[in-house]
């Protein structure tokens, strides 16, 4: 029988997530120190609505971005909310996103209250 060391527990009344889809048409390279704008009409949501903005994430909300399944650094992507997602190469050498590549950015958020309690 496994030991319950602590449990986390959101004091909000509500965690919601929002998701934006968009699949790669293009190769994309992105050089060293240098970043590629994609704006929101390339996403759609879950229901396959285009954008004209993302949902602002709040002091309780934290985007996260996952390339083929992978999830990405936070510093490699920079939402605008009213319009486009960036991504950034902070790296040593020129890295492409491949045509054909499915591309997910989520949004979490707390309720009102934003915490997480341990108990």
């Amino acid at each position: 029988m496994a030991i319950k060391l602590f449990q986390l527990a959101s004091t909000s009344s509500s965690i919601s997530d929002t998701n934006y889809f968009t699949t790669v048409t293009a190769s994309t390279p992105i050089a060293v120190n240098a970043s590629a704008t994609w704006s929101a009409a390339r996403w759609s949501t879950g229901s396959g609505a285009t954008l004209t903005g993302f949902a602002t994430p709040g002091v309780d909300g934290k985007y996260q971005m996952f390339i083929n399944g992978v999830l990405q650094q936070s510093t490699n992507v920079t939402v605008v909310t009213d319009s486009s997602v960036h991504f950034v190469n902070n790296g040593t050498a020129t890295y492409t996103i491949a045509s054909g590549t499915p591309i997910t950015l989520t949004l979490g958020k707390l309720g009102s209250t934003g915490r997480v309690a341990v108990p």
